[in-house]
């Protein structure tokens, strides 16, 4: 399709990465930071806060009350941030075992994870959230940086499935809206995707093969200093598939319905790149993915066309001026791109490219007062069988001003206006209060608004007798309200957040013969989230969360995303300091209350009901180093991981076009075994 092009613009990026990097010295850590360490966790956290990037991607990520970066665009802790978030470590990914970012999202308080017929593994829904099955909703950041897709908005599944493991140092997932510095589609959460940062010359690969003839090979390198440094980490994986066997849809659509069957398996290969020199940093992901998966609509296809090809770019290069002390300005530039195919049946092939130019500024006002503000340009282009070319300018300002009046209180205030292009302009606020009780208990309210504009796909779409656009869209928007009360020490934290959400103008397929986009009517969100995290010692980690949540459309129909009310999740890991690590997580889903056909009540009963969901996991490793020479320092670790262990039969809903009730969306419980070795 587009190999050529993009091998061509990968093999430059990777070039221009190495070149920026290669008198980088390979010295190890600054002795005097650790000297820096004390007891005081107040005065280790203003010690971390005072790093620059490169020095604290080589500390460890505290879980009680870390550092994060994605809410305000700038370094701050947890709980002084205006947002609720939680953050996964590189610990606990490697804790609990997980072949992708897909499953490691999957923990995350009040997420599900879902796929379609045509789009499998592409839906990471935050707080009941799932309208189509495009992940238009989320935005997901590199480093600070938006991965977007600018024909349909919403195609994640290639960072989902090939962003490469073992380059992740934290994953920031932010519940609620974003838009007031990150713009469209930071609309139910924001998730920021923080990569280690290069310290000793240190190298990694490892092993991974198994059930459905799994075989998953990631191998990283990368090496640095306090001025320069780079990381390299690949991935590749392939699986032949899961016995996927389902009904489709049947007359007017097809007649007589067709029940078939399938291997559900994938191939993905994804390529991250990190350098830095000074103040400049580059950032380069590749990802190429294929899927197989049941067609442009759930009638199984008619010919070979059974397979998702897509192939995603995201360079980002930054500048960081600094004119004077604590005067900061981020100038960057981010390149998005978009290839996908399918069989419609006919072939249908899709490319889009995004060029943001954006600039922040980062500049104390006094003691107490601190602003932030920024401007983008975003150029969109693109086009595909079905949709015309285009090319759009999307324009957006920002700030974002905290104020402390006392030490007990900090307020912080923000606004953006979009103006995106012809489609009408808009303005996202976001207010919050964020109050300390005592010396362990804290206390935030917060407002946001969020809006995501509607893409070329949906205003331009023209696929005779089956899809067309509507060129008089307008963005949909949403008003978040939000509390919660968290208690924090230096072993644990607590925490319980009430949200409600209204949803303004959403942008839904309707009508039939051929469907088309619209605005529809509101839609509310409301639930009570409960989470904790917990070290008794060096030995155990533990961590959990409990989710209610409902929502309510327009016409007053309960629970129309068809998504659990209910959520679970459980981590334990142990180590016993002399190599054996063990970690056990459980995810709990409860049996979404009502079905598909209560939005469409000729909806086909024709596969296995959704029922309640227990995914249970076990990741044992254990440290083989001592029989394995491969360095001072280094480790080497065999590892065994079962997935579904209690070998659930999980269905989802069939949420997107609602004329049956459910699909396959797993293949029981599967048995991985590993090797993984540092050098």
């Amino acid at each position: 399709m587009v190999w050529g092009r993009l091998c061509t613009g990968l093999a430059c990026c990777a070039f221009g990465l190495l070149f920026q990097v290669s008198v980088a010295a390979e010295v190890g850590p600054d002795p005097a930071a650790a000297d820096a360490a004390t007891d005081d966790p107040q005065a280790e956290i203003d010690r971390l806060l005072k790093m620059d990037l490169a020095e604290l991607g080589n500390v460890p990520v505290s879980v009680i009350n870390p550092v994060v970066e994605g809410v305000s665009k700038k370094e701050e802790t947890l709980a002084d941030s205006p947002g609720i978030a939680q953050v996964i470590t590189a610990e606990e990914i490697r804790a609990f075992g997980a072949k992708n970012l897909y499953e490691v999202l999957n923990w995350a308080t009040s997420v599900y994870t879902s796929g379609s017929y045509l789009f499998p593994d592409n839906i990471v829904s935050i707080r009941g959230d799932r309208i189509t099955h495009d992940d238009n909703h989320r935005l997901v950041l590199i480093n600070g940086r938006p991965f977007r897709d600018v024909l349909e908005s919403g195609l994640n599944s290639s960072i989902y499935l090939a962003f490469p493991l073992d380059a992740i140092h934290h994953i920031e997932v932010i519940r609620g809206p974003g838009s007031v510095l990150y713009g469209t589609n930071a609309y139910s959460g924001v998730i920021n995707i923080v990569t280690k940062k290069p310290g000793d010359p240190t190298g990694r690969g490892k092993v991974l093969a198994g059930s459905f003839e799994t075989q998953k090979y990631d191998l990283s390198q990368s090496s640095g200093s306090e001025d320069s440094g780079y990381l390299i980490s690949t991935t590749y994986g392939r699986q032949e598939g899961w016995p996927f066997r389902a009904t489709g849809e049947g007359p007017p659509v097809q007649n007589p319905a067709v029940t078939s069957s399938m291997q559900r398996g994938y191939e993905d290969l994804g390529v991250f790149a990190h350098a830095y020199r000074g103040n400049f940093t580059a950032n380069a992901f590749f990802a190429t993915t294929s899927q197989t998966h049941m067609g442009a609509t759930p009638t199984w296809p008619t010919g070979d066309g059974d397979d998702l090809e897509m192939d995603r770019v995201f360079v980002d290069f930054g500048y960081r001026l600094e004119p004077c002390p604590d005067y900061v300005t981020d100038v960057h530039f981010t390149y998005n791109f978009l290839g996908h195919q399918w069989q419609l049946p006919a072939l249908l092939e899709s490319e889009a490219h995004s060029y943001l130019i954006e600039a922040t500024h980062h500049r104390p006002l006094s003691e107490d007062v601190d602003l932030v503000f920024g401007a983008f340009t975003d150029i969109h282009e693109g086009g595909s069988t079905t949709v015309p070319d285009f090319t759009e300018v999307w324009y957006g300002v920002y700030g974002q001003l905290e104020y402390r009046p006392t030490d007990w209180l900090k307020l912080v205030g923000g606004v953006q206006g979009n103006m995106p292009g012809e489609i009408p302009a808009g303005v996202s606020p976001r207010a919050s209060a964020i109050v300390t009780l005592t010396e362990d208990w804290g206390a935030k309210l917060l407002y946001g608004s969020a809006f995501r504009s509607p893409y070329a796909l949906e205003r331009t779409v023209n696929a005779p007798g089956a899809l067309l656009g509507n060129p008089d869209l307008i963005p949909e928007t949403v008003d978040t309200y939000e509390a919660q009360l968290a208690r924090t020490t230096e072993d644990s934290r607590i925490a319980a957040t009430y949200f409600f959400s209204e949803y303004h103008d959403s942008i839904r397929r309707v009508g039939g013969a051929p469907p088309t986009y619209a605005n529809t009517g509101p839609m509310t969100f409301h639930g009570v989230e409960l989470e904790s995290v917990w070290n008794p010692n060096e030995c155990w980690h533990l961590l959990g969360s409990v989710t209610w949540q409902e929502n309510i459309d327009d016409l007053d129909r309960v629970d129309t995303t068809l998504i659990p009310n209910w959520m679970g999740k459980v981590g334990v890991a142990y180590d016993n300091q002399g190599g054996l690590k063990i970690g056990l997580f459980d995810v709990i889903f409860s049996k979404p209350k009502e079905d598909v056909t209560v939005t469409d009540p000729t909806a086909a009963i024709v596969n296995p009901p959704v029922s309640a969901l227990n995914l249970l996991s076990l990741d044992v490793r254990y440290d083989v180093s001592r029989w394995v020479r491969c360095g001072c320092g280094r480790t080497a670790e065999i590892e065994f991981l079962v997935q579904n262990l209690l070998d659930e039969d999980v269905n989802h809903a069939e949420f997107n076009r609602r004329r049956i009730n459910t699909l396959p969306a797993g293949g029981g419980r599967s048995f991985y075994g590993g090797f993984s070795i540092e050098y």
